[in-house]
């Protein structure tokens, strides 16, 4: 007798517990990344941005994350620079809500890079994916040549195809 209802009542717990509405933050990292790229030209970028945006629309509970890595290989402040032109683009030309795109500075890399992450909104965004040490110091130095030229051409650069 004692056993049957102690198994009633552990029945009805674990109704209470297991039908729970709210999800729980999980973290899950990603097998493999969505796209990643480094240096590419505009057009190619735009490509990619756009298989970004097909890939948020069809995914309408996730966020899209930019992941950015400053390299030695760019001028400084290029790296946001390019974000924020990679988010202007995914919102004003393919229309995904801006509030469904962010971009974010993980840091320093070595060379420039771009990560491209669509996450569910109930799994822990990872920080940083990646970061370069030398010596366990983290050292930050960029381009030096043609950086005012380098600057104009990002922010010249047109949404038309």
């Amino acid at each position: 007798m004692r056993a049957l209802i102690f198994f009633v009542a552990l029945s009805i717990t674990s109704l209470f517990f297991t039908n729970s509405p709210q999800r729980a933050k999980t973290d899950i990292q990603p097998t493999r990344l969505f796209d990643e790229y480094r240096l590419i030209r505009w057009e190619d970028e735009k490509a990619r941005l756009d298989n970004f945006a097909v890939a948020l629309t069809n995914e309408p509970d996730s966020i899209g994350y930019i992941f950015v890595y400053d390299g030695m290989d760019i001028c400084a402040g290029e790296a946001e620079a390019r974000a924020l032109r990679a988010k202007r683009y995914i919102v004003e030309h393919r229309g995904v809500p801006w509030d469904r795109v962010i971009w974010r500075r993980d840091g320093y890399n070595g060379q420039f890079e771009i990560i491209l992450e669509p996450i569910r909104r109930d799994v822990a965004v990872p920080y940083p994916f990646r970061r370069l040490a030398v010596d366990g110091h983290l050292v930050e130095t960029h381009l030096n040549k043609n950086c005012a030229t380098r600057m104009a051409a990002i922010k010249k650069s047109t949404f038309k195809n």
